[in-house]
């Protein structure tokens, strides 16, 4: 059962830097300007057959601006031609003609992209009154988007500590029991080396990503079925891993579109995780300061 009832998931996100609003701000400096292939890029001639098209696209680019002179027409998605015969048709036959869809203002941010990548997988960049650039699904293996995935990855892991000190306290007493023996086992020796070193500020801090899955989920403090709650953490631990560690979470399709869906499961999971703590308690603060106190004697 979900401590929150339906009132509660109603409630405003506050806004501070651990929500929505304070990623905003991050995310506006990451412009997607920073990621798109800038003008001239690879294109095509609406009068060009689909032949001369796959000719000259050795590097197999998926989706080519259409041209006439310097106006973009559209896109076309060349992908059909890269393993098969390409056809005599003309360009004009075969191209996506220019829609609201296609396109991306140059000053959007980055994360606003990863979101909805995998059901635009090509925008035109525009910038001023003109075409910039374009970006692409495959832009995602970029280190921008590896700064703005680890900033919405780290408010992630904020919300949680949060959404567990408010609700059940920041000492290990009021939750402990929600981990299994073996991770009981590692909080312990965590918290003897920090106090050892005089480091020790309160147990949740030292708790990992997996533990406070396991307390939010045991302790139904998201109005999420736990399985659903499990597997969407799962889910952003394991993009959270690989963007630590510097491994190439979108060196294909299939994984650059399973990062989109996965960025809009975390971006929902922030939005419950606030909508909790705006309805918590006021007891979350106390309860920080009494711990922060007991480990200062």
């Amino acid at each position: 059962m979900s401590r929150l009832d339906a009132n509660s998931v109603s409630s405003p996100i506050p806004s501070d830097d651990r929500g929505l609003a304070g990623l905003h701000v991050v995310h506006a400096g990451l412009p997607v300007e920073m990621i798109m292939t800038p003008r001239p890029f690879f294109s095509c001639r609406l009068d060009e057959t689909c032949r001369n098209v796959k000719e000259r696209n050795a590097e197999r680019y998926s989706f080519l601006p259409v041209m006439n002179g310097e106006k973009v027409l559209g896109l076309l998605d060349a992908r059909p031609f890269f393993d098969d015969q390409a056809p005599d048709a003309k360009v004009e036959d075969r191209y996506d003609r220019l829609s609201e869809e296609m396109l991306i203002g140059a000053d959007a941010s980055i994360w606003q992209f990863i979101r909805t990548a995998d059901q635009v997988e090509t925008r035109l960049v525009v910038k001023g009154h003109s075409v910039a650039g374009l970006v692409t699904l495959s832009d995602l293996h970029k280190l921008p988007v590896r700064t703005a995935m680890f900033a919405t990855l780290t408010n992630l892991e904020v919300c949680m500590t949060t959404l567990i000190g408010e609700y059940l306290g920041y000492d290990c007493s009021d939750w402990l029991e929600n981990l299994a023996p073996t991770r009981q086992k590692l909080l312990a020796g965590h918290e003897a080396r920090a106090r050892a070193n005089d480091e020790f500020l309160n147990s949740l801090l030292l708790t990992q990503f997996c533990d406070k899955r396991e307390i939010i989920a045991k302790a139904g403090l998201v109005d999420l079925p736990p399985d659903q709650l499990r597997r969407d953490l799962k889910d952003a631990e394991r993009l959270r891993n690989f963007v630590a560690h510097s491994n190439d979470f979108a060196q294909d399709d299939l994984m650059a579109q399973e990062v989109c869906r996965t960025a809009r499961s975390i971006e929902g999971l922030i939005v419950l995780m606030q909508r909790a703590i705006a309805a918590a308690p006021v007891l979350g603060d106390q309860r920080l300061y009494e711990t922060q106190e007991e480990s200062a004697r």
